[in-house]
This record gives C-alpha cells, structure tokens and sequence, in this order.
C-alpha cells in the first residue's frame, strides 16, 4: 500500500487542509459535502507516482484545496439574486387554487399591455446572469494562483518539520495561529539539479520546486573541455571553458526568461570548475519547470553538452568470427571479454571521458565496463588499453538491445550541476 494512505498521513492531509479552509473560508472541511470523495479522488490520481512523500501531498493538498475553492465559487453563483422580480401593486385579492371556483369579480385577467410592460426582461436577466458567471469566472482564475502560492509557500515552510506538528493543533486549527500562510514568510531552501535533458547551450529539469520569491546559484560546477570554432576564413579557434573568468547564465521559469545571473570562477580543481553568483532572480512563482542558457564572458553562446557522436558500433562476439586479427596490448583478449551482450563504442574524441562515467544512450543508462582505444587497419582490429586517457575513443557497455549509430551518447556524469538558493 502506497505510503500517502497511512493514517498518519491522511491525518496530516486533513489538517493542513482543515488549516486552509479555516483560514480562506471559515469553515472546516466537513462542512463540505463530498469532501471525502475528493480527497479520495486526488489519493488514487498520485497513488503510483514514485515523487516523495512531502512532494505528494504537496500536490494532493493543491489539487483539493483548488477544489474547494470550486465549490465555494458555485455556491455563491447559485445562491446570487441576479434579478429581483418586481412587486405589482398589492391588491389585497384572494380566491381559491380549486378549478371548479370562479374569479372574482375585481381581478382583470384581459391582456394590459400597460402591466406586462413591469415584467422583467427574460434576455436580459440571462445577460446578467452570464456577466455575472463571466466576472466571478475571472476573479476565480487571478486568485487561484495566488491561493496555490500561499499554499505552496506554507507547505514548503512546514512541510517537512513534523516535529512541530502534533495531533492535537491537526485536530483544532485556530490552536495553530503561528503556522497561518503567509507570503510575507521568507524560507531559505537548497537544491542540487543535475543529469536532466541537456543540449548545446542549455539545461532543463521538469520538476516542482514550490512557491519562490527568489533564487541565487550558490554554486554551479562544470566540466572543463575544449571548445573548436572555425571562422569565415577557415580559421580554426580553442578554447576552454576554464578560460572564461565569468559566465552568463540566462534563467527560465516554466518557459519565461526572469532575467541573466553573472557567475564568476572561484575555484578549479581536476578539470572542474566551480561558478558562483553573488545576486539573486526575483521570480515570485510556483516553479515546475525551469531551465538554464549559458553564454561565455563576450554574452557569445557556450556549449555545455557532454555528448559524444557514435562512429563504429562493433559487438563482442563479432569480432571473433570477422576475417580481421585481433591484435591486443595491455589485455588478454579471449572469449569472456568478447562477450555478445558487449558492445565496443566507437566515438569520435572530443573530451576527457574517465572510466568511472555514466553516460546515457537512447533513453538508457549504463555504466562503463571498459574505456579503451581501438582501431581498424587493413585486416587487423587492433584493441589497447594501455593508451592515455585523452587517446581513448572507445567505450564498452553491456548491452543486448541494437543501438542506433546516429544516437548520441550522452556522459550523464559531466553534466552541469546547479547547487540553487531559493527564497
């Protein structure tokens, strides 16, 4: 059983939403009929998400808790007197609902043009009616982001200090007063991003990172590797990222640009070179997607991908039955090292791929089994472990599914990695 259907977190749900109910709507969550069944509802949409705990019921809280605020939107638009029907005059009249009586003699049932005129225009009461649904429609839409922030905003400031909570302020919510939302509450929080999609310049994660006023890249840690440019005349340029002093780093919320952070190189160390900003992004969002652009100190495009094109794709036991030799140094090449599920990469060298990297291939990861050079001369296939590590172009995995040779293989392990300060 799914751990978001304990007891003590289905206690936990209730009394946080208890807490928002009380405080956005002066009621408790009882008063709401079918209250049960939403929460149930919203139980059995995450329970096979494999997200955290805390992350889960983050977004069952958000989900109905938004409920809620539908449900109090439709009982005021059902309970509004759009249009009062006029009085006629009091006559003072009465006579009998039986069909068999007659009416009375000072009642006038012939048509008054004069008096049908003080009926109220049917068009125009469903106009009101629709401009009223309209307007409240808007209202819900602006206020149930800001309703969400205050949410977040609480929840990721006492999400996860259990301590704090106890049975008995989950039970009685104006016993509570000092964990009332509030956005003017700052909480400072850290997260470490690394190994999501990635290309080129940029870097993105699909992730919920809650409600943030501001954010800061305490530290950012990169991978130094050659970077080749040719100009219109051919010329050819290297250069290292490790020669840029300072980067740019453009900073995305859920697809909108919030503006550029100036990281400046505080340290370097085995080819790793460690970024700081010393500024902060106000960004005053709830965060599910956020990406990152860089660009060198001349504002010029800097290419961060650690990815490597494929060239030759040689399996194991293939090699054994070629026509070609194998020639080996370094290593005994016999039948357990030519394995069929062990497939040789061969790639075209770019950077500094270490034996211990993971890298990523069409969706799947693996971890290298070897790390070596390899080459093909006429009828000899020449293998050498012996050779640096800048002179090794072939990787080798373990793998029985067919690899496409123009996937690229992805060195998940020298991905950016973003240490963020959130407010």
């Amino acid at each position: 059983m799914s751990s978001i259907y304990t007891n003590e977190n289905i206690t936990l749900l209730k009394g946080y939403l208890n807490r928002l109910t009380n405080n956005k709507f002066k009621k408790n969550i009882q008063q709401y009929e079918g209250f049960d069944l939403i929460l149930k509802n919203s139980l059995s949409k995450n329970q096979n998400n494999s997200d955290t705990l805390t992350n889960l019921n983050k977004k069952i809280i958000a989900d109905v808790f938004n409920q809620i605020k539908q449900l109090e939107s439709e009982t005021k638009f059902l309970s509004r007197d759009y249009e009062q029907m006029p009085q006629k005059p009091n006559s003072n009249v009465q006579y009998s609902n039986n069909f068999d009586s007659k009416p009375p003699n000072n009642v006038e049932f012939s048509d008054n043009k004069k008096e049908t005129e003080n009926l109220p225009d049917t068009k125009m009461v469903y106009d009101n009616i629709m401009q009223q649904r309209k307007y409240e429609d808007e209202q819900l839409y602006t206020t149930q982001k800001k309703d969400s922030e205050e949410a977040m905003s609480w929840l990721n400031q006492h999400g996860d200090n259990k301590s704090t909570i106890n049975s008995q302020n989950l039970q009685n919510p104006q016993n509570s007063s000092t964990l009332t939302p509030s956005v003017k509450q700052v909480e400072e929080r850290y997260l470490l991003l690394e190994n999501e999609n990635g290309e080129e310049n940029r870097v993105n994660f699909v992730k919920t990172f809650g409600y943030v006023k501001k954010l800061q890249i305490k530290n950012l840690i990169l991978n130094d590797k050659q970077l080749v440019s040719y100009n219109e005349l051919k010329q050819k340029n290297i250069k290292n990222i490790s020669n840029n002093s300072m980067l740019f780093v453009e900073v995305l919320i859920n697809n909108v640009s919030v503006g550029s952070l100036v990281c400046f190189k505080t340290d370097e160390k085995n080819s790793q070179l460690m970024y700081t900003s010393y500024d902060y992004l106000t960004v005053d969002d709830l965060i599910t997607k956020i990406e990152f652009r860089f660009f060198d100190e001349k504002r010029k495009e800097l290419n961060i991908s650690y990815n490597l094109s494929i060239s030759n794709i040689y399996v194991g036991s293939s090699l054994m039955k070629s026509k070609k030799r194998i020639q080996s140094k370094g290593v005994t090449i016999d039948d357990a090292f030519l394995k069929m599920d062990y497939k040789y990469i061969n790639y075209d060298v770019e950077f500094n791929v270490e034996h211990d990297d993971v890298v990523r291939i069409q969706d799947d990861n693996y971890e290298l089994l070897g790390h070596i050079f390899t080459d093909e001369k006429d009828e000899d296939f020449i293998i050498n472990t012996n050779v640096k590590v800048e002179e090794r172009n072939t990787l080798i995995i373990k793998n029985t599914n067919s690899i496409d040779e123009n996937s690229q293989v992805e060195i998940l392990t020298k991905s950016p990695k973003f240490y963020l300060h959130l407010m």
